[in-house]
């Protein structure tokens, strides 16, 4: 429902946009005159946010629940294929912007008729990263699971029963990188109205890396098949990394409309939407039974290491508003102004790694949407 109203608000923006071309901003009929003076001239943003980024949960390749597959006597156990608990890094980032334009008039009537006679092409680019960990403890009573190999190999030949967990811990580290390249207008409908659509190329990088380790204890035939938390040879490491890289690539687009009054001021609203071609790499690691050179059974030993990629289209659409103070006049499109904003982004696709929970699974990407609030400040510097 979210989805479709920010697609609808959108489309009446833009045939606002394209509606106001036939009867304002048409070359030098245009009215007000008095913020064109300069017939062109480089600028500067430059922008600080905090950005809240909505990371997919993810779990570990392990199951929850007893299973016995080669009980020393009574009937067998089957693992169970129950998924444990999930961890994510959801957290602020501080966000850094800065965008490089050049306005200028145009004479072009096609480009009037879209973007107003006041045209600039801007270079964009953003960036955040986060950091967050996540521990889950279990000492209070006995959490069985059952590991599983995150290259699919059968988990019966390698682990005859399940093992206490009483410790969890997940490490994210996320980086986000963005460039794009626009064509903004600025159309003047009225002394207090101004309309700006854009479009361009964008290109996002996404990095997110994920590290797990987890305290597992061997069931201890001589304490009753319950683990002996003080035998240290009873206890091993469980420990990996799932490390994704998304590339988006594609057409981005949408409209701001800027309410100006009193003589410093003015409001604005924006909505944009990107539709992109992603492309992901998963890295996943797995060490089954790190710093246990004892463990009865030796095929568990050793690192396992998967490496797959995975292409799909998908679509970004984002909503902002902002309050501009301008230092000299609102009229002047060479007056520098400050703008306090605040938004949400939607991605429709975040990549996670979707780690397998029984026997004949290996790990893959998966996808989940993303609703990513920020708040800020942003400084226009005409030059």
């Amino acid at each position: 429902m979210k989805m479709s109203r920010l697609t609808v608000l959108l489309l009446g923006l833009m045939s606002v946009t394209a509606f106001a071309g036939n009867y304002a901003d048409k070359g030098t009929e245009a009215s007000p005159q008095n913020n064109k003076v300069e017939e062109q001239h480089f600028y500067i943003d430059l922008g600080a946010s905090e950005y809240y980024f909505n990371q997919p949960s993810m779990g570990l390749p392990l199951s929850t629940g007893f299973g016995d597959v080669h009980p020393a006597s009574g009937p067998v156990t089957p693992f169970p294929n129950t998924s444990g608990a999930s961890y994510d890094a959801d957290n602020w980032a501080f966000a850094p912007s800065i965008t490089l334009g050049y306005q200028f008039l145009t004479d072009n009537s096609d480009l009037q008729a879209i973007f107003g006679q006041q045209n600039a092409i801007e270079l964009r680019g953003s960036y955040f990263h986060n950091t967050g960990s996540q521990s889950e403890n279990y000492t209070d009573q006995p959490y069985y699971v059952n590991p599983a190999i995150i290259t699919g190999v059968p988990r019966s030949d390698m682990y005859t029963s399940s093992y206490d967990m009483t410790n969890s811990t997940v490490d994210f580290d996320n980086t986000y990188e963005n460039i794009g390249l626009y064509y903004t207008g600025n159309k003047v409908i009225s002394n207090s109205l101004i309309n700006s659509p854009y479009v361009g190329v964008d290109v996002s990088y996404l990095k997110q890396d994920s590290n797990y380790n987890a305290d597992l204890y061997l069931p201890d035939s001589d304490n009753g098949g319950k683990p002996d938390y003080s035998d240290p040879d009873n206890y091993f490491d469980y420990i990996g990394s799932d490390n994704l890289s998304s590339y988006y690539m594609g057409l981005a687009f949408g409209d701001k409309a800027t309410y100006l009054f009193e003589k410093n001021y003015g409001v604005y609203g924006e909505l944009g939407a990107g539709v992109y071609w992603m492309h992901t790499k998963l890295s996943a690691s797995q060490t089954p039974a790190a710093n246990q050179p004892d463990v009865m059974d030796q095929t568990i030993l050793g690192t396992y290491t998967v490496d797959t990629s995975d292409d799909q289209a998908t679509f970004k659409l984002n909503a902002e508003v902002g309050l501009n103070y301008y230092f000299k006049s609102n009229q002047d499109q060479m007056s520098p102004r400050v703008t306090l904003l605040a938004g949400l982004d939607y991605w429709n696709d975040v990549a996670y790694a979707d780690n397998p929970t029984e026997d004949g699974q290996m790990v893959k990407i998966a996808y989940d949407s993303a609703v990513n609030p920020y708040a800020g400040l942003q400084l226009h510097i005409p030059l």
